[in-house]
C-alpha cells in the first residue's frame, strides 16, 4: 500500500488516502530535505506537501495536501521500525 491522492487532485485540502501500489503520478512524492532529520513530502501531481489537518495530534487525523508553511504538520522524520 502506498499514499495516494485518489482523485490526482490539485486542490489544497484534498485527503489522501492508503491505495494498492502502481505507477500512476498520484502516488509518487518528492521527499525534500530541509534540514535536522526532517522532510517536505510533496505530490507529484499538484505541488502540494503532505499536511496533518489542523495540525492534530490525535489517532485517526486525517492526512491532506496544502500549501508549503513549513508547519510541524508538513515535518515528516524516515525511521525504521
Amino acid at each position: 500500500m502506498v499514499l495516494t491522492d485518489p482523485s490526482s487532485s490539485t486542490t489544497a485540502g484534498t485527503d489522501m488516502i492508503q491505495y494498492t501500489a502502481g505507477t500512476a503520478n498520484n502516488q509518487q512524492w518528492q521527499v525534500v530535505d530541509i534540514g535536522y532529520g526532517y522532510y517536505e513530502l510533496l505530490t507529484r501531481t499538484s505541488g502540494l506537501a503532505l499536511d496533518i489537518n489542523g495540525a492534530s495530534t490525535a489517532n485517526g487525523a486525517l492526512a491532506i495536501q496544502w500549501g508549503w508553511s513549513g508547519g510541524t504538520n508538513q515535518q515528516w522524520q524516515i525511521v525504521t521500525p
